[in-house]
């Protein structure tokens, strides 16, 4: 099947049904651009270890295309929901935002915590100017966010409000009648001296084939600051491609840790520019693939300013076949003097067939930094398993213990209590702590 033909027809079909209609030009342009380039392959240097050639060739139907779905019953997905110990969460099902399963708590003035689709008619200027900018990882998959924008959630929080609940984004994808595509677009703006805890959970809830192609821009004004997470998971007949675009001004503060878990075709990319004078920036990341799994992350931070920082801890499980893949750079400006940067990332292969790609890189182009970067992909020492096994538990189950000591590393970083302990049970069917 062919992409640009394909997509090219049901966006002609689709785009006066879309909301936001002022919107339609920048649309057709990611359109126009989109039958120009088509999805990104391995020639691409940015996609060299990730062959998408099976999910450009699957007929997808969007979301916005499928028709109106039927009601979700109550308790769906109750096992990823945090609404009982949360006060804010939205949950989508099939791209559609579902009011019944949600819930948004009392806010502080001036606070908006919306669907999209609802302000896409008439947006407030913060999020119709961030619309209209193009994202920077200017792909295909980008491109098509941008064409069939639909639905996601819309933030601001104002100047020197700090939020005490975090906010859950819950994604859910069952069975549709098509492989369905779902674009889900996700605005986050903080003002001067805001902060906030933001949640993704992007999650299949069966074997169903899909696509889920998700973007996140968040700008953080002068002394904001926000904790962010991200979940995938992905079924084997599944493709997750994520990004996250960050735009930071000075004395802002990023701390952001993504869990990815897949066992089809998953793939995670963080655009940050750190614009303003001490602003810094922290990513920790796991990600796991299993069976036929492939997991990608690609990290781009760009220090533009002196005086700024960041740090990546990235860490991945392979097992049976899975593949990783870590390609991370960091670009330091002439004019960024005083930058302090740090990156690693640690593979382990979990059998014989799995495999690991990484790629550290540091361009620097100022004279006064302090940088490192440093990689590493190995097996389960044999000594520590056997030691593991004489307190009585099988191969599989010392093996488990070992590599949640490897993925402690990044899951400890997450703050939120309910969602770590999640995470340990499904990644290991056991809280880790």
């Amino acid at each position: 099947m062919d992409a640009a033909v394909h997509y090219s027809s049901e966006f002609e079909r689709l785009k006066t049904r879309l909301p936001g209609q002022w919107f339609l030009q920048r649309r057709e342009a990611a359109m126009t651009d989109f039958r120009e380039t088509g999805f990104p392959d391995t020639r691409l240097e940015d996609w060299r270890y990730t062959d998408v050639r099976a999910v450009a060739g699957c007929g997808y139907t969007p979301a916005c295309a499928a028709g109106e779905a039927s009601e979700p019953q109550q308790g769906l997905g109750e096992r990823f929901t945090l609404s009982r110990l949360l006060r804010h969460e939205l949950v989508f099902v099939n791209g559609r935002y579902c009011p019944h399963l949600s819930c948004i708590g009392s806010l502080h003035a001036g606070t908006g915590i919306h669907n999209l689709a609802r302000s896409l008619d008439d947006p407030p200027p913060p999020l119709a100017e961030r619309l209209t900018t193009p994202p920077r990882s200017g792909h295909g998959f980008a491109l098509l966010n941008t064409a069939f924008l639909d639905d996601g959630v819309f933030v601001h929080v104002p100047s020197n409000v700090c939020l005490d609940e975090p906010i859950h984004l819950l994604y859910l994808i069952r069975t549709a009648e098509a492989p369905l595509a779902v674009h889900p677009r996700n605005v986050v703006v903080l003002d001067d001296g805001a902060s906030a805890v933001f949640v993704e959970s992007y999650l299949s809830l069966d074997d169903n084939v899909h696509l889920c192609n998700a973007l996140t821009q968040v700008t953080l004004a002068a002394g904001a600051s926000l904790e962010h997470y991200r979940v995938m998971q992905t079924n084997p007949q599944g493709c997750h491609v994520g990004n996250l675009h960050l735009s930071q001004e000075r004395d802002s503060r990023f701390r952001s840790c993504s869990v990815t878990d897949t066992r089809g075709l998953a793939r995670y990319e963080a655009h940050i520019d750190v614009a303003g004078e001490r602003a810094r920036t922290d990513l920790y990341g796991l990600y796991a693939a299993s069976g036929q799994g492939h997991a990608d992350c690609l990290t781009r931070i760009e220090h533009c300013v002196p005086n700024t920082g960041s740090a990546q801890l990235f860490r991945g499980l392979m097992r049976d076949r899975g593949r990783g893949v870590f390609n991370g750079r960091v670009t330091i400006r002439p004019n960024a003097q005083k930058t302090e940067a740090r990156q690693n990332n640690a593979n382990l292969l979990l059998s014989d067939h799995a495999r690991a790609d990484t790629r550290p890189m540091l361009e620097i182009y100022a004279d006064d930094v302090s940088c490192s970067h440093g990689a590493t992909v190995g097996r389960l020492d044999e000594q520590a398993l056997h030691y593991v096994r004489t307190r009585g538990l099988t191969e599989r189950e010392a093996t488990d213990v070992l590599a949640g000591a490897f993925a402690n590393e990044v899951l400890s970083q997450i703050g939120l209590a309910p969602l770590r302990r999640r995470l340990e049970l499904d990644l290991f069917d056991r809280p880790l702590n």
